[in-house]
């Protein structure tokens, strides 16, 4: 009986003693079990708000439309954001394992109303002001772009200043790599400009000296370059767009090179190219616009401290035409060459010299680059520009609209001009901008509304790209990936926004013509599975 109640009583005990460890167990269990779950749950956490800051910066390349939450799908359907704009005000929320019990939603606020809005499909002032930030210039008052993302002033209000405004961004408007874009079919660009000082002197001379809007070879190139007068020289005729600067080979922006002039400062006094005031404007003085090219590209003689001619007459009127080259606009019957009429001053009643009137005008500019050669070997260029008062543009919508070819007036500017194959090949790639100077009077010109995009020729290129996806470890590492196209296509690589994609890295390839590849670096990742693009081809 004993033996049995001992029996009993250790079998008891044994009952209450797996009864304790199983509630222990059991705690142990749900204490371990909700603390992965809880880590689980902030991965997933961490994973919408991720989400969500992509919808946000997605949101910010499309302010300028009003709709309805609308959701993007990411690689896959777990991962989703859903953005809504409504006058600026762009709310975007990250979704994780939409419609289970293990979703996870966070949703980010940011209101945009005060900036300006990008343009979808077209480089712009407005959306990327900050990719013109970084002016070429020998006086920091020259150009100065503003704050705001709306305006750009020239001249400044100093006397002897040049420099140029690169755009220096990457896009995909333009296959765009650090300013270098592909010039396929052309370019269309659209801006407003301003001359401040209101000029109605009988010579047009009170304020100088005028501004271009350049298309210059990437290849021949850098974007750190500016024409300009030699230091220690006072030439505002020179725009910025001709002349040697301090650049090592004294020869500036080199060809092959084109650039529409406005030019408020007539000079016709010398026919010495390296003389100031020696531009050969047409008689009588009067503020145009015209077509520039470049010069002879025979370097013989010297200027004034020893610096060669060859780039001092690159926007004198007449200069070029050697060996098949464009000549610059010659004289005021050319087709290249425009002058518009003067018009009673916006703050008085004086009669102003045209442009320097006070009233903003709108420009558009485009240029057809041939995809084929003409009979004889070369390439026809078409160019055609519009300086209309901005008040009186007939259709001004359509006017501003880059995306497609402006046909509802006759352009003041039309121009066909033919390039060897050396310098077809030498466009293929440009860098767009403006350029500026002023001598010895002072100027203040204000550049507004810039708008670029870039016409594509269909079927010329085709690209393929292999392998197309990679997958890595934690710890990362290299990778590469092979490019083929034909032989004279060019293109471009970059990680897509650096900001959310900071850990991958093109290290080799970044740009490249005909069959090529591309390296790249994978950073090491302790944290959760995350995934990263390039744009290639």
């Amino acid at each position: 009986m004993l033996r049995t109640t001992q029996k009993g009583t250790v079998l008891i005990t044994l009952i209450v003693a797996m009864t304790l460890m199983a509630a222990l167990g059991a705690g142990i269990y749900r204490l371990t079990t909700s603390s992965s779950f809880s880590e689980f749950l902030a991965n997933k956490n961490d994973n919408a708000y991720d989400l969500a800051r992509a919808g946000i910066r997605y949101g910010v390349d499309l302010r300028t439309f009003t709709f309805p939450a609308t959701t993007f799908l990411m690689p896959d359907a777990d991962h989703t954001f859903t953005v809504q704009i409504t006058g600026g005000v762009i709310t975007s929320t990250g979704i994780v394992n939409p419609g289970t019990f293990l979703e996870a939603r966070r949703s980010l606020t940011y209101d945009a109303s005060w900036a300006p809005a990008p343009i979808p499909g077209v480089i712009s002032f407005a959306g990327d002001m900050p990719s013109f930030g970084s002016p070429i210039v020998n006086n920091p008052l020259a150009i100065q772009p503003s704050q705001d993302g709306k305006t750009v002033n020239l001249g400044g209000g100093v006397t002897d200043s040049y420099g140029s405004l690169w755009y220096q961004g990457s896009s995909s408007v333009g296959s765009c790599s650090n300013g270098a874009c592909s010039f396929n079919a052309g370019i269309r660009a659209y801006f407003d400009f301003t001359f401040v000082n209101e000029d109605y002197s009988a010579d047009s001379t009170n304020s100088a000296d005028g501004f271009t809007f350049a298309v210059i070879s990437a290849i021949n190139n850098t974007r750190d370059r500016t024409g300009g007068a030699a230091p220690g020289n006072s030439q505002g005729e020179l725009m910025g767009y001709a002349g040697p600067d301090d650049t090592a080979d004294s020869l500036g922006l080199r060809p092959p090179k084109m650039a529409l002039e406005f030019d408020t400062y007539p000079n016709n006094t010398s026919p010495d190219v390296c003389a100031s005031g020696s531009r050969n404007d047409p008689s009588p003085f009067s503020n145009h616009a015209a077509l520039m090219f470049w010069g002879d590209r025979t370097i013989s003689g010297t200027c004034s401290g020893g610096y060669p001619k060859g780039s001092f007459d690159d926007n004198r009127h007449g200069a070029g035409g050697s060996s098949g080259d464009p000549i610059n606009t010659p004289t005021s019957s050319d087709s290249g060459y425009y002058q518009g009429a003067n018009r009673t001053c916006k703050s008085s009643s004086n009669t102003c010299n045209w442009m320097e009137d006070g009233y903003t005008y709108s420009a558009r500019v485009e240029i057809v680059r041939p995809s084929a050669a003409n009979g004889s070997g070369t390439y026809d260029y078409q160019i055609n520009a519009w300086i209309l008062l901005k008040s009186s543009v007939p259709q001004l919508l359509p006017f501003q609209d880059v995306t497609t070819p402006y046909t509802a007036s006759a352009p003041q500017i039309i121009k066909t001009i033919s390039l060897s194959q050396a310098d077809h090949d030498a466009l293929s790639r440009i860098y767009f901008g403006f350029t500026e100077a002023t001598g010895g009077r002072t100027g203040n010109i204000t550049l507004s509304d810039l708008r670029v995009s870039f016409p594509q020729n269909t079927g010329d290129c085709s690209f393929g790209v292999s392998p197309a996806n990679a997958t890595f470890t934690g710890a990362g590492g290299p990778g590469t990936t092979a490019v083929t196209t034909t032989a004279a296509c060019p293109w471009w690589s970059a990680s897509a926004d650096p900001a959310y994609t900071s850990w991958l890295h093109v290290t080799s390839g970044a740009s490249d013509t005909g069959n090529g590849t591309v390296s790249y670096t994978v950073d090491a990742n302790a944290g959760s599975a995350r995934t990263g693009y390039m744009t290639i081809a």
